[in-house]
């Protein structure tokens, strides 16, 4: 009897490549004789053009979560291609995509939607822009209310496959460790019903086996809480669903280990006291001996506790911090360790420091101390690496220079106090940062800074500077910044945080070029050129700098056919990366430009407060509440308060000065932000130019949604060009964002980085802006000067669209001066709706 080959038939092999094991297992066991096997092969059909995913075994899916009868329509190998998108969108909103094999004159959309148990839709999209590379789509008013929807990409009859917008889209879980009655959250975007704070569905199983429904602790969009119930230790995967898309409305699995107890819970069990070896603790006399010794004890007898009794207990050496051991005092306002002689007498990295792994270590109630004792960098107060380091209701005060330098895989800081110039996180991953306060001195970098690194969470912390009547006693203005020297940045999130009075003090004293509060800075690479060779998951290239980074790096399509994606490399051999996904659209050897590089991917900036100095309109500095710059992913600003700012907010590109290239972000989303009293309230396109290679993008995909800015002494919105070759924009749009008492309403022109001079015209050789849309803004003048206002500026030969955006009482509004062919107004020119049984 000749056995089955399963993998050469196209359907199943694609699923074997796409779906679980355990996904496919239970579709072969639909195959065999005597079943009708009609129903799971179309199921299976669209799971693999959707590339869902769902625990297996399958849960029966509880009563608030929409059913979803999605079409199973035939796709064609002639179809046109999308490569990314934006994932978020609701009714009479846009989404943007790179796309390929389109035909500007031909290409339509397809949108399925369903909401509850019924109202059921497909119907077809006029495009509001389209081109080779690049489409942008209108969601009408009257579709199902928020929910998801599928979208194919059609040329006439040749449907390509499609994407879901809105999908529940897990990135990460933290912390990934955890026992019974801990709190645990999965971060991404989508993750709650209709974007909501009220509804989510968790789902936690062990490995392959039954599981159980969790009710969340707290919702919001971007960030679900759980508590941990009371299971086995063991491995589990966690799953999330918004409760919009059935059963294809998953995302999972994430891994999370469940243990018996924390990783510090014994320490509790054996205890060193070090006024038992002869610490007087009287802020004086020299315990560095005592100290010494017992913490020399104590890492003999680990897991275990060092106490620290009330007192200041001096110390004139660097200590070195063993594994498995805590440090507890009885209240950080009263247990003091105390540095009291420079580090530099007596050598090393830091105060305190790690010859070996300080895993575990652990800093409880407890205040460690060396102001003026620490050289700069690269000196620290604490210089450690491990894993699962804590600090939780303590005190690092190293005025002067950094309180921390830190590697680690599991790194806990809580309620605590953070006096210095900052912190270095490296590539650390795993970073809980949370209810904490940074007071900024010495005109410090940033409260916290990583160089790659994953899975980074900031909630509820505060920067400010540590005491602004002295010169010493200001930071520059940053919380976060993070750039790729060790590699990629992946997974952040940040809501709840709070800056005041933060930016650049004089920039007669001080490096204005910094300010920006949070920073992805990501720009400077070299252009890869072409490959030598692509198929689904591999690349190959003349050279391939196969140089090891803690946090990886990523290959970039910037140009040409499949340009706008990213591909992790997991491997390399030889000159050939190995990626971690196949392309969505295979880029050639012919016409795709590459970088080979660390990115900033997946980061959430919600529901913060940022607070400018009121210095913003005196000089340059580069006061900014979130910059997105460079090579940027999947970035969502979404809901913060900001004011004082030299720049509400930007999303740039840089030229930088290397050879041909230009960095760009792709695909971010700023969206219900409040900006006030400042400069310019959104500023992005090109901060720097420098010639660049023509067919590598600036930007692409940016979409401005729903901010409200007000009081702006310069732009409400300005575009930036620059008269250097290369670097277009493609796809980007402002919609519903309303503008008001400002002098320039949307401005588009030469180098507009500089927030004083004329407004210049950039040459046809300059940048260049491709499919940017304008949807149903408003721009009001308001209380601003009318002598000398304009509404909107561009140059000629730039592609805008505009629906329905109104200009009120400026002195000057341009008539836009190139729009694509006539667009309908929302909700026209669509096929009638057809509802599905």
């Amino acid at each position: 009897m000749r056995r089955a080959s399963w993998t050469g038939h196209p359907l199943l092999a694609q699923a074997f490549s796409r779906l679980r094991f355990g996904a496919a297992l239970v579709i072969l066991a639909l195959c065999v004789p005597g079943h009708d096997i009609a129903p799971a092969r179309a199921q299976m059909r669209m799971a693999v053009a959707l590339d869902a995913r769902v625990p297996q075994p399958e849960p029966v899916l509880p009563p608030g979560i929409d059913r979803f009868d999605m079409p199973d329509l035939p796709i064609s190998e002639d179809g046109p291609v999308i490569g990314e998108n934006l994932r978020t969108a609701g009714p009479d909103e846009i989404v943007t995509m790179a796309l390929a094999d389109g035909d500007p004159d031909a290409t339509r959309f397809e949108i399925f939607a369903q909401t509850g148990q019924h109202g059921a839709s497909l119907r077809i999209l006029e495009p509001l822009a389209v081109d080779h590379v690049s489409a942008s789509v209108l969601l009408p008013e009257d579709i199902a209310a928020w929910t998801m929807y599928v979208l194919w990409p059609r040329n006439g009859e040749h449907r390509g496959r499609p994407v879901a917008i809105n999908r529940t889209e897990g990135w990460w879980i933290g912390p990934d460790r955890a026992v019974a009655g801990q709190s645990v959250a999965l971060y991404g975007r989508n993750l709650a019903r209709s974007n909501g704070t009220t509804e989510s569905f968790i789902y936690l199983q062990p490995v392959g086996g039954q599981g159980q429904w969790i009710r969340p602790n707290s919702v919001n969009p971007y960030r679900v809480e759980f508590t941990v119930p009371a299971l086995p230790a063991g491995a589990y995967e966690a799953w999330v669903h918004n409760g919009h898309g059935g059963r294809f409305g998953w995302s999972g699995p994430f891994r999370l280990t469940i243990t018996a107890q924390t990783q510090w819970a014994a320490q509790s069990e054996r205890i060193v006291n070090v006024r038992q070896f002869g610490a007087k603790g009287d802020g004086t006399s020299d315990d560095s001996a005592a100290v010494e010794a017992a913490l020399k004890a104590a890492a003999s007898m680990a897991p275990s506790t060092v106490l620290f009794p009330a007192g200041t207990y001096a110390v004139r050496r660097s200590l070195d911090v063993p594994a498995n051991v805590r440090w507890l005092g009885e209240d950080r306002e009263r247990s003091v360790l105390k540095l009291v002689v420079p580090l530099s007498r007596i050598g090393g990295h830091g105060f305190l420091h790690s010859r070996e792994a300080a895993d575990n270590a652990s800093f409880e109630r407890i205040a460690i101390v060396a102001d003026r004792q620490i050289d700069q960098w690269p000196h620290a107060m604490i210089f450690l690496q491990g894993q699962n380091i804590r600090f939780s209701h303590a005190r690092l005060s190293s005025w002067g220079a950094q309180s921390l330098e830190i590697s680690s895989q599991g790194l806990f800081i809580e309620d605590t106090d953070v006096v210095g110039s900052g912190t270095f996180i490296s590539s650390s991953s795993q970073v809980f940062v949370s209810r904490s306060t940074f007071r900024m001195t010495d005109d410090g970098e940033s409260g916290v800074a990583a160089w790659g690194g994953r899975d980074l969470a900031f909630l509820d912390n505060e920067v400010m500077n540590a005491d602004e009547s002295r010169s010493d006693g200001h930071g520059i203005g940053r919380l976060f910044v993070t750039q790729g020297h060790f590699g990629s940045t992946r997974n952040m999130y940040f809501s709840g945080n709070r800056t005041r009075n933060s930016a650049p003090r004089d920039c007669e004293k001080v490096d204005c070029n910094k300010g920006e509060q949070i920073i992805f800075e990501f720009g400077a690479v070299n252009l890869q050129g072409r490959a030598t060779a692509v198929s689904s998951d591999r690349i190959s290239f003349d050279s391939l700098d196969t140089q090891e980074t803690a946090g990886g790096k990523d290959v970039i399509v910037v140009g040409g056919r499949g340009v706008g994606q990213r591909r992790r490399i997991i491997a390399v051999e030889g000159n050939t990366a190995i990626l971690d996904r196949p392309w969505n659209i295979q880029p050639d050897t012919t016409t795709s430009l590459f970088f080979v590089t660390a990115i900033a991917e997946r980061a959430v900036v919600y529901g913060n407060t940022f607070e400018g100095r009121d210095t913003h309109s005196k000089h340059d500095s580069n006061s900014t509440a979130v910059l997105v710059w460079g090579l940027c992913y999947d970035m969502v600003i979404d809901n913060n308060q900001i004011s004082r700012m030299r720049h509400g907010l930007m999303v740039a590109a840089t030229s930088g000065t290397a050879q041909d290239s230009v960095s760009a972000p792709f695909f971010t989303l700023v969206v219900n932000n409040r900006i006030r009293d400042g400069n310019n309230g959104i500023y992005t396109g090109l901060t720097f130019g420098f010639d660049t290679h023509p067919g590598v993008y600036g930007g692409f995909g940016n979409v401005f949604r729903r901010n409200a800015i007000a009081s702006m002494s310069r732009f409400g919105i300005a575009f930036d060009t620059w008269d250097t070759q290369g670097g277009t924009f493609a796809a980007s749009v402002f919609e519903h964002n309303i503008v008001r008492d400002v002098k320039f309403g949307l401005i588009s022109g030469l180098q507009l980085i500089w927030t004083t001079g004329p407004i210049r015209p950039t040459p046809p050789s300059g940048t260049h802006l491709t499919n940017t849309i304008l949807y149903r803004n408003v721009f009001d003048r308001g209380s601003a000067p009318v002598l000398g206002s304009v509404g909107f500026r561009t140059d000629p030969f730039q592609a805008w669209v505009n629906i329905q955006s109104r200009w009120r009482n400026f002195g000057g509004t341009q008539v836009l001066p190139q729009i694509l062919p006539p667009v309908s107004p929302p909700g026209a020119g669509l096929e009638p709706r057809r509802t599905i049984p």
